[in-house]
């Protein structure tokens, strides 16, 4: 467990549980105007390996009858049955 935990960025993880707290606060009525300010950190301090916004191929996978076949016969083999 120690050696999981310590892949993890600590200081990272700090920074966005306090973004969440400050982010539920500003549900309040006299602290709505912090919205844009919470919003803008998530997308500087706080963003780490952000996804470039583009779209991308989509590749379908090839599907086969003979495989599905296979694993159908293989299934009822090991007992299983529909």
């Amino acid at each position: 467990m120690d050696k999981i935990l310590g892949l993890i960025d600590q200081d990272y993880f700090k920074r966005i549980r306090q973004l969440q707290w400050i982010q539920a606060l500003t549900n309040h009525p006299r602290l709505t105007h912090y919205k844009k300010e919470i919003s803008l950190r998530y997308r500087t301090s706080a963003a780490k390996l952000r996804a470039p916004v583009s779209k991308s191929d989509i590749h379908p996978l090839a599907t086969s009858v003979a495989a599905a076949r296979l694993i159908g016969s293989r299934l009822r083999l090991a007992g299983f049955s529909h």
